[in-house]
């Protein structure tokens, strides 16, 4: 999704909730610290979401891995799964302070935690919390960096099927609707397009 501050600019955003609507925000530039000063009845546009779902079937295992700006979309994932689905979330992160939303996403599922400095759950990262407890055909929703996805898809291949595996890689996205090509992969697959969530 996109948010738009008239004079400021526009900048895509993970969306955290959808009930009511929660953007996942790190103050970087220009535009973030302008967003992060605005009060209760300023003026921000927004569009999108782009891109279409996937389905799991009723009861199934999923395993939702989140590290990086990643982290903002596993909340309303393991919301929505919890519905139909046993939903684990593992997280990575370096540090405790870059969790958002914790407690949260406990409410609707498992939640396994790694941080780079060992301020939270375990030290090291999230390609160490893959254990026996995670079940053979399981469906996998891989939200990060590319480096992380590339690192874990190996491990999530000894449970499950390519045809369960979807991964949102954090490219870097400009125009959502698919003409500038910026969001896409080595295959030319288009996270605002075909995405979010594309088998690898």
């Amino acid at each position: 999704m996109f948010a738009w501050i008239p004079g400021v600019g526009e900048k895509p955003f993970s969306i955290m909730d959808n009930e009511p609507l929660t953007l996942g925000i790190l103050e970087r530039g220009e535009f973030t610290k302008k967003f992060s000063t605005l009060n209760i009845g300023d003026e921000f546009y927004i569009r999108g979401p782009y891109g279409k779902g996937v389905e799991v079937a009723y009861g199934q295992n999923v395993v939702l891995v989140g590290g990086g700006c990643g982290l903002a979309g596993v909340y309303l994932l393991a919301k929505m799964l919890s519905r139909k689905a046993h939903v684990i979330s593992l997280l990575g992160s370096k540090d405790k302070l870059h969790l958002p939303y914790i407690n949260e996403i406990k409410k609707y599922s498992e939640v396994r935690i790694a941080t780079e400095d060992g301020s939270l759950g375990v030290k090291g990262l999230v390609t160490q919390l893959f254990d026996s407890t995670i079940e053979k055909g399981s469906y996998f929703f891989n939200c990060g960096p590319k480096r992380m996805i590339e690192a874990i898809l190996p491990l999530e291949l000894k449970y499950s099927s390519n045809e369960k595996i979807f991964s949102s890689v954090d490219y870097i996205t400009r125009c959502g609707v698919g003409i500038c090509g910026s969001c896409s992969d080595k295959s030319g697959l288009r996270t605002c397009v075909e995405g979010p969530f594309m088998n690898p």
